[in-house]
Parts: structure tokens; sequence; C-alpha cells
């Protein structure tokens, strides 16, 4: 279409025009057309087009037109022939880092709140939590990272929920979100200890074992204590002492190596903020213990 300015009125081309179509097949299609341009020079058109449609969406396109003019001119023969192919190049959008986001929070009674300013380190990238407890760590590339927090900038009476660091597998395209809890840590203290020179073991009626006398602290021992995801040692002071500090809720066994199954194991579940008191006594090894029956002891 074309316009063209004439003591500033604009003139637009009509066109007017009667096309036939014939499709032999779903790939075979033939055209047959009349048609008059009719602006400042009357155009009239009359021609035939064949399309072949190719496997893998491919055409082949033939036209064959006359043109004439008004004006007188010779008319105009136009053979026109064409080739198509469509292609399907699959693409997307390519993120060259992804990205690593969670939240570090803390149970209340009414839920979880947010932790404000903890330092989450993965793989020499650090940030500090939002007001939310939010964070996110940008430009990570994908693979296998490592996440962590640095204890000194959480509540010390606070302690992650699950053992840290924690693996995070970073796929390509993908947003990896995280949650890390924490909870109020607890503590096992107590004492491990032996009978003295005046001690002895009595057996109440029932079998249950008491100690008369004072007992005496066995320095140096070293205490082994075990939970679902870890196990640590401590060794006793001075007087027979030891305590086990920032201990998450759960099942924690306590045992003594050096002395072996002469020292029963012992079974300690803590809950959140508790601290659990346990003393061992170690028996010694040739003494036998006195049996009194049907007699009383009163509980020091």
């Amino acid at each position: 279409m074309r316009e063209q300015e004439t003591c500033g009125k604009t003139n637009e081309a009509k066109k007017l025009g009667i096309s036939l179509s014939c499709v032999l097949s779903p790939n075979k299609v033939y055209k047959a057309y009349y048609r008059t341009d009719m602006g400042q020079i009357s155009k009239r058109f009359i021609g035939a087009s064949a399309s072949y449609s190719l496997p893998n969406s491919q055409k082949i396109l033939a036209d064959l037109s006359l043109e004439r003019a008004a004006t007188g001119k010779s008319p105009i023969y136009r053979i026109d022939i064409g080739y198509s192919a469509c292609f399907d190049i699959p693409f997307s959008i390519k993120r060259d880092k992804e990205v690593v986001k969670g939240v570090v929070r803390r149970s209340e009674d009414h839920g979880y709140l947010g932790v404000l300013h903890v330092l989450v380190r993965m793989d020499g990238m650090a940030v500090f939590t939002g007001s939310d407890g939010i964070f996110v760590l940008s430009g990570v590339p994908p693979g296998v990272h490592y996440i962590d927090i640095d204890r000194s900038s959480i509540p010390s009476n606070l302690i992650p929920a699950v053992q840290l660091p924690l693996r995070v597998d970073v796929l390509a395209g993908t947003e990896v979100e995280l949650v890390i809890d924490l909870t109020q840590s607890g503590s096992i203290a107590g004492t491990v200890t032996r009978l003295g020179p005046e001690e002895e073991i009595v057996l109440l009626p029932g079998g249950h074992e008491k100690v008369i006398g004072e007992r005496v602290g066995i320095y140096g021992v070293i205490i082994e204590l075990r939970g679902e995801l870890e196990t640590l040692r401590s060794k006793t002071g001075p007087q027979g002492e030891f305590r086990f500090t920032a201990l998450r809720p759960g099942t924690w066994v306590i045992s003594i190596p050096q002395f072996g199954d002469d020292v029963e194991r012992i079974v300690v579940t803590l809950e959140p903020g508790e601290e659990g008191i346990v003393n061992i006594v170690i028996p010694p090894k040739l003494r036998e213990a006195t049996l009194l029956e049907n007699i009383e002891i009163p509980v020091q």
C-alpha cells in the first residue's frame, strides 16, 4: 500500500481481487488469482501459484504472475520460486551462576522466629541474615558445596538442630532453598569416683547396691559421649569431674572405654535447654560386696 500527498490530501491505493484455491492433498495446494490496485496508476495482476510441502516442515513455492499498468506500457511478467524450511532450535535463559537462599530460625512457643545477624558461610562466601532470618548467596557455581554458620554469631544458648556443615547440591538452572533450625542447647555433667579406703558396697534387699563412706574422684579418665551423629570425648578433672556443653536435644550414651564392660553404659535423654547429671562409680575388681539382708540403711 502506498500513500502520496497531493494538495494536503492523502490518496490511498485500493485493492480489489478474487482468488481460487484448489487443495489436491494436505501437501499440495494450487491457487489462481486476479487483483486490481486502484491508485494514481491502476495496475492489474493475474497469476497462479503452487506450493508443495516436504517432510520436516519444508515447503517449495512457485508463483507466475502478469502485471499490466493502465499507462499502456508493456506488461510485466514475473516468476517467483521460493523455498522455506522450519527448524526447531531449542533455547533457554542461561544463568552463569546460581543462587542459594534460606532462613535461619529458632523454635518459639508460637512457631518459628528468624534470627538476625547470623553469619552464614559457604565455600569462601559469607553473608549475614536479615531481620527475618533470611540469607541469599549469589554467584554460586553448580556443584557440591557445604554451608555452615559462625557459632559466635548466634546466642550462646542456641545450637543448630542438625549437624553442620550441611551438604548442598546446586544444579544448573535451579535455585536452592534451605532451612537451618536452631534449638536450645543442653549439657551433661558429672563425676567419676572410686571407693575410698573406708568405703564399702552393700547389697540392699531386692539386689540394689549402696555405697557407704566417702568417694574419691579419679583424675584423667576419658569419658566418651555418643550421639546420633557425633562422638565427643572429655577428660575428668582433679576431682573426677567432667562436663559436656552445647549438646543437641536427643539421646546420648556415656561410656568409659578404658574400663571396658566393667562400667555399664549410661543413656541420657536431653530435652531442649536441659542439663543431665551423671555420677559414675568405678567398683573395685577384687572386692566382695557385703550382703546385708533385711537391714534398712538410711539414704544420706
